[in-house]
């Protein structure tokens, strides 16, 4: 009885630790993009903090989903086969909490998944996120040049720049940009991108609340805290407010 307890503690040490450890990556990443001086060209460390933060968070979802259903979390060459496929996880993990949302009867849990399959900067955020967590086109991208060879796709600032271009639009921030409050609209066009990243953990962290993702997921909810009031204020008041 003594060895469960200690196993039961040790691995509570590390879901709590791991769950930490996502949610710290997110909101480093988050709160630096957020920031006025941050430039899309130069910022491939943010979008890599936040790629391992989601990567990291889908994965823990995941294997908690998986322990409920067959009474074990996927090992470690499961979880290095699902790979750091952000695109990919992320659309395997939303397809199946929207299958354990309307089984369990949670339209609150459908709606908060619909709105951001709507988002119109999640799917360029999914993109620019698989970019940077992918090591020829993101991680390792100038190493790798430096050796020859050759970047896989479009630059991640190329990227950022149309999710820019739709937040200005979107704001009608055009001639604010252009002029010396720029920093501020800056900030304000930042922040309506970034906040859909903020919505997925949102709706993660609901699963979780709900027991959709097992028990386990649903302990970790009140016990591990969420590192929301690490993000800049606008930020912190959309998570709380959603």
């Amino acid at each position: 009885m003594g060895e469960n307890l200690a196993h039961h503690h040790v691995r509570t040490l590390h879901l709590v630790q791991a769950t930490e450890d996502a949610t710290e990556l997110l909101a480093m990443g988050i709160a630096r993009i957020a920031t006025p001086g941050w430039q899309a060209r130069a910022g491939q460390p943010a979008l890599q903090t936040i790629a391992a933060g989601v990567e990291k968070l889908a994965k823990l979802t995941l294997g908690m989903m998986d322990e409920f259903d067959t009474g074990a979390f996927p090992d470690p060459k499961t979880l290095k086969e699902w790979g750091h496929n952000i695109d990919g996880l992320t659309r395997s993990l939303g397809n199946r909490l929207e299958q354990r949302a309307a089984g369990d009867g949670r339209p609150d849990i459908l709606r908060l998944k619909h709105s951001l399959d709507v988002d119109p900067f999640w799917p360029g955020l999914r993109e620019a996120l698989d970019t940077a967590a992918d090591a020829r086109a993101g991680r390792y991208v100038h190493e790798s040049a430096l050796g020859g060879v050759r970047p896989l796709g479009r630059p991640i600032h190329e990227m950022w720049q149309v999710l820019d271009d739709k937040a200005i639009a979107r704001l009608g921030l055009a001639s604010a940009i252009a002029g010396p409050e720029s920093r501020d609209a800056l900030c304000r066009v930042r922040t309506e991108i970034i906040g859909t990243v903020v919505r997925w953990w949102h709706l993660l962290f609901r699963v979780w609340q709900h027991g959709l993702a097992g028990p386990t997921a649903r302990q970790l909810s009140t016990e591990v805290r969420l590192q929301w009031d690490t993000l800049p204020p606008s930020l912190e008041a959309l998570a709380k407010r959603l």
